[in-house]
């Protein structure tokens, strides 16, 4: 016990320094979705309503679940835009969060949980998403262990409704309304409850668990539905799309094939990213060193999950863990790591158990995760690489600076990141679409857009939006550049 509170002394004094040095004050994330949760926030403070106030007709937004912004919100609301205190909150709940994946893994293997919760405390991914980041992800992330903790204690309980059950489903709501991913808990948790629970009382615990949840997510629906009628189709239509960013090639519905392609892609992918989710970012993909450390990685994993049902070992997580990863396999979107993130303590349980299992000798148990521990603290020292940002990512900072000195005209901008481009500068910004010339230039004009942003990082705007500005160049005027980044003025539509 005295072991146990010294590492988790020694854990949270890590944490907190490197949360303190990592942690930007400024806005340095140019991934769109972390300006987008401000923007919304500032919404929400401002007594809008849930609206994203950067768009040109500012409507309710259901494209991103109103949990996290709402948090958001009461620090915008008495601190204004004070990023710090953001990222402070985040990193709190990812300290939390990794509390309640200690609780949870503790009743199944022991004392041996703080091994696993000092290696998520020291993992790249999960620092980076702790500190540097103003996402759902780490919300998300403590939200779904405090769930299945509580679900583990309700499926051991043989009351329908305790104390238990109330945190278990209140957790549950909460995590579908911080990420809608949490369908997957949902239905995770009901196959839990009917395979492990034998109390007796599984199918009045079911019902319980599905009403608590079915009603707040019928009524969320109705609510968007009314607000935003296109909204809720949105993410099917993106579903469906082969690929978001080349509409054109058409849906899986018209190539029902692309499916299993699109499910081959996935496995290959988050197999390829394996080495890097515990902590080898030093070796590039595609490489012999990263095929090798994969097939070591998954096989050790797939070791441990097959002697967990070999030897009956029944874990409420599961479920989840397989569901969530099937859905992200099978998503049209790519996001890397931070997709990985919410079932990154089940990547590290199951390898925990095929290490277990197969170096039987604890010295050579121990050394193993003493390597994965090392590794960790060599990534974490070159952590201050990641914050350094390109010439073109910078290039479109510095082109913000000048459109919010220079332009006091609020008038509608064209822009690869027109969430960022609004949190910049104040002035209202909407995307592209990824289709032809003319197609670009309708929307200019039925949007009045009125300055466009060229950008040198994005693909996108190389293939699609350079080829509108050269066949409309005599309409254009450029206004100011730096490097290959510009900005440009509609004089004539």
């Amino acid at each position: 016990m005295a072991l146990e509170k010294f590492c988790w002394l020694i854990l949270i004094l890590f944490f907190g320094t490197i949360v303190f040095i990592n942690s930007p004050k400024d806005f340095t994330d140019l991934g769109g979705d972390s300006a987008q949760y401000i923007i919304l926030a500032e919404s929400i403070a401002k007594g809008l309503g849930f609206k994203a106030i950067n768009l040109p007709s500012a409507p309710f937004f259901y494209h991103f679940p109103p949990l996290f912004p709402l948090i958001l919100s009461f620090i915008i609301y008495f601190f204004g835009r004070n990023f710090y205190l953001m990222h402070i909150l985040i990193s709190f709940l990812g300290l939390s969060g990794l509390f309640f994946f200690y609780l949870l893994f503790k009743k199944y293997i022991g004392k041996k949980s703080i091994f696993l919760t000092l290696l998520l405390a020291t993992n790249l991914v999960f620092i980076l998403y702790s500190s540097f980041y103003i996402l759902s992800d780490i919300p998300y992330l403590f939200l779904s262990g405090f769930t299945l903790y509580f679900l583990f204690l309700y499926i051991n309980k043989k009351n329908v409704i305790s104390k238990e059950a109330l945190f278990f489903v209140l957790s549950l709501i909460l995590s579908y309304f911080t990420r809608y991913i949490a369908l997957t808990l949902f239905f995770a948790s009901i196959f839990a409850l009917y395979f492990l629970d034998t109390s007796g009382r599984k199918w009045k615990k079911i019902i319980f668990v599905s009403l608590s949840f079915l009603i707040p997510f019928l009524i969320w629906q109705i609510i968007a539905s009314l607000f935003s009628p296109s909204a809720v189709s949105n993410y099917s239509k993106q579903f469906f799309l082969i690929d978001p960013y080349r509409p054109y090639l058409g849906t899986i519905t018209e190539h029902p094939q692309a499916i299993f392609t699109r499910f081959i892609k996935g496995v290959n992918y988050y197999y390829s990213l394996l080495p890097k989710a515990f902590g080898v970012v030093f070796i590039k993909r595609g490489t012999l060193w990263n095929e090798l450390l994969s097939f070591v990685f998954l096989s050790l994993i797939l070791s441990g999950i097959w002697v967990s049902i070999r030897t009956r070992q029944k874990y409420c997580f599961f479920y989840y863990f397989f569901l969530y990863l099937f859905l992200i396999i099978l998503w049209p979107f790519r996001e890397g790591l931070r997709f990985l993130l919410p079932v990154l303590p089940f990547f590290y349980f199951y390898l925990f158990k095929g290490v277990e299992k197969i170096f039987q000798k604890r010295v050579i148990f121990l050394s193993f995760f003493f390597i994965l521990f090392f590794i960790n603290l060599i990534t974490l020292s070159r952590i201050s690489s990641f914050k350094n940002l390109s010439p073109p990512l910078k290039n479109f900072i510095l082109i913000h600076q000048w459109i919010k000195k220079n332009l006091p005209d609020k008038g509608i901008i064209i822009s690869r990141k027109p969430t960022v481009t609004y949190l910049l500068t104040q002035h209202k910004s909407i995307i592209y679409p990824f289709s032809s010339p003319e197609e670009i230039w309708k929307k200019i004009k039925r949007e009045k857009a009125k300055y466009i942003i060229i950008d040198e990082f994005s693909y996108q705007s190389y293939y699609y939006l350079l080829p509108a500005i050269y066949k409309y160049r005599k309409n254009l005027k450029l206004l100011y550049r730096i490097g290959n980044t510009g900005i440009v003025e509609v004089i004539k539509k």
